[in-house]
């Protein structure tokens, strides 16, 4: 509103945890401004979360694709009507390397966003929804930096005004920024019976177990349950028997990219081919029943597929290419198109979104290989629980 009523070009980022709500905030603010007769848009470079928002919003028009917008009016002449932008995932905008390569363009997502934003007449107002170790892809890695570089006073550019937490103050240099706390979205709505899953997370994949061990006291006492299990067919029995006769639940099988030599020996198909065939909106959306839906625990979606939606009761699928061996985790090295800066942390960040996609719990798959054993026991040994048999479920329900 400032932004309209004084003329400014305003650049905002939500930060927050996995599951704090920064997609719903983003939804209805564009949503908001719609009905106050202001042109807005929410663009998500996500390609499953935009497919699944506009299946239930029954909507092509209110969510759109990041990459289409920006060959729409960023390479081309062409001005948007938009006055409010607000993007998912501002971090893992595409940098200017990976633009290159994709695009034969030689400059990056911010760059170009902000060049939008300078087209639309009179003002505007771009949002960035910051989440946290979400980086997955090739050319996610440059963060927030890439903002900072898109907005610095130059020939021919407009003065932007910068607005975001505390904590992202010190990215951004030669413009001006003004903080606010609720800019910062710490409590997770997701896993609202696990506030400190995010931290749980964070530990295990930094191979710190007892401090993971700790936190997880914390979280089962919350009532959040963290099972494993060596037995594919007792997790699957167990997510059906928990749901039983409930149509709004969803739950489905989940792993990385990179894991199908080992599962596929067990029954869990997540090659590139058998995920790419997944209808994303039809499983995330349909109930048990419907051939499409996660709730069969047939089709399997990776962390690209997952990222930015959730389930109530994630079955996780673990692989041997991030394993625990001796004293800390290993990673299975894998030939990449685009050279990554950092691709154990890339592995890390798939973990961690398949960690963080359940509300009500999640149970893990270590498939019954001796290769695994070590995973096993660390998984254990950080606080997760052993599935329990059908005998004591129906004793402990009893």
């Amino acid at each position: 509103e400032d932004a309209a009523k004084n003329g400014k070009r305003s650049l905002a980022f939500v930060t927050g945890v996995p599951g704090s709500g920064k997609t719903l905030a983003g939804l209805t603010l564009v949503y908001e401004r719609v009905k106050k007769m202001s042109n807005a848009t929410f663009l998500s470079g996500n390609g499953p979360l935009v497919e699944v928002l506009q299946d239930a919003l029954k909507s092509r028009v209110f969510v759109r694709d990041l990459h289409a917008y920006i060959k729409s009016y960023g390479l081309t002449e062409k001005v948007p009507s938009d006055h409010v932008v607000v993007f998912d995932e501002a971090q893992r905008a595409w940098d200017a390397g990976y633009m290159f390569s994709k695009k034969q363009v030689n400059r990056s997502e911010p760059d170009l966003l902000i060049d939008i934003g300078e087209k639309i007449p009179d003002w505007s107002a771009l949002v960035g929804l910051v989440g946290e170790g979400q980086e997955i892809h090739a050319g996610e890695e440059a963060g927030i930096a890439q903002w900072n570089d898109a907005v610095q006073p130059s020939a021919g550019r407009k003065t932007w005004e910068v607005h975001c937490s505390e904590r992202l103050k010190s990215q951004f240099s030669n413009v001006t920024v003004k903080t606010y706390k609720h800019l910062d979205l710490t409590i997770s709505l997701r896993s609202h019976r696990a506030d400190s899953l995010h931290e749980w997370v964070v530990a295990l994949l930094a191979g710190q177990i007892s401090e993971a061990a700790r936190l997880a006291n914390k979280i089962q006492a919350q009532m959040f349950p963290m099972y494993l299990t060596r037995d594919l067919d007792d997790a699957k029995q167990y997510l059906e028997d928990r749901y039983e006769g409930d149509t709004q639940a969803r739950y489905g099988i989940i792993a990385s990219s990179k894991s199908h030599k080992l599962l596929e020996k067990y029954g869990v198909h997540s090659d590139f081919m058998a995920t790419k065939n997944v209808r994303i909106a039809k499983w995330f959306n349909e109930p048990k029943g419907h051939p499409r839906s996660c709730c069969e625990l047939k089709d399997v979606v990776t962390e690209f597929g997952c990222q930015g939606l959730e389930l109530d009761f994630p079955l996780i699928a673990w692989s041997d290419d991030m394993k625990w061996q001796s004293k800390s985790w290993q990673f299975t090295k894998f030939r990449t198109r685009y050279e990554l800066e950092d691709p154990e942390q890339i592995r890390r960040n798939a973990y961690r979104v398949l960690l963080t996609r359940g509300r009500d719990g999640f149970v893990i798959f270590v498939p019954p290989d001796a290769s695994m054993d070590e995973t096993e026991h660390t998984l254990l040994a950080s606080g997760i629980e052993v599935l329990p048999s059908a005998v004591q479920q129906v004793a402990a329900s009893a």
